[in-house]
């Protein structure tokens, strides 16, 4: 049985639609899965509903987290907040994390499961971290940018039959500052930023800071981290 994929949104300023970009849904649906878009809601019962529903959650890249949920002003280079993303979101990852849903967060992902759990950000790196280099690349987005290294013997290793270090692509000027309780580091970059995490005790929350979507037709490393979520997935699908 194919697995379902919840899948967070975005809202095209321009046109002011609800959209997800295509990379995530050909990556899910090329890896066996369902992938859904998630409606904005920050009903509990709705969230809940939803929940009982899917067999995953995919957090998707896009737009800055508001800095006021971690307690800061935002800096000039800050996106303006997405209210209504961040409000389902900050409901949606401790419930479904509390119900031990396969979570995968990227990009933003990665950022926004910080920011629920108690954690915060680097505002923007170029500002705060200046001895570190750009992380968003030129396109095409498909091809690696940076290398990031591998923390030996996580699940991230493990999946990747021990790899030492791989070639990511990059597309944020934020990053994790000081990391929620129960997260725990898998992979920095090579200037010392954290790019990807996971919660130990938990079946599979797992988040990374790059966007394998775009490398996964191309890269196996990225393909077979789309596949160990969506693997997750189908267990929990198995037990519904």
């Amino acid at each position: 049985m194919k697995p379902i994929i919840g899948v967070t949104p975005l809202t095209n300023p321009d046109t002011d639609e609800t959209v997800i970009r295509p990379g995530y849904f050909e990556a899910l649906t090329a890896c066996g899965a369902i992938p859904v878009m998630l409606p904005y809601t920050n009903d509990v019962t709705d969230i809940d509903q939803i929940l009982g529903h899917v067999d995953g959650i995919l957090l998707t890249g896009g737009y800055d987290v508001d800095p006021h949920l971690y307690g800061e002003s935002p800096l000039p280079q800050v996106d303006e907040p997405q209210r209504e993303l961040d409000a389902l979101q900050m409901m949606l990852v401790p419930r479904a994390i509390d119900r031990d849903l396969p979570v995968l967060g990227i990009c933003r992902g990665i950022q926004v499961i910080n920011v629920a759990l108690g954690g915060n950000l680097v505002q923007d790196i170029p500002t705060q971290c200046p001895q570190s280099h750009t992380h968003r690349m030129d396109p095409p987005f498909d091809a690696p940018w940076h290398d990031v290294s591998i923390v030996e013997g996580s699940p991230l290793g493990r999946l990747l039959d021990g790899e030492p270090s791989i070639g990511v692509n990059s597309k944020h000027h934020q990053a994790l500052r000081e990391l929620a309780p129960g997260i725990e580091p898998m992979a920095w970059s090579d200037d010392g930023l954290v790019e990807a995490v996971w919660m130990p005790r938990k079946s599979y929350v797992w988040a990374v800071q790059w966007h394998p979507e775009l490398m996964f037709a191309s890269d196996w490393h990225q393909r077979r981290l789309i596949e160990g979520f969506v693997n997750a997935a189908r267990e929990r699908a198995s037990t519904r």
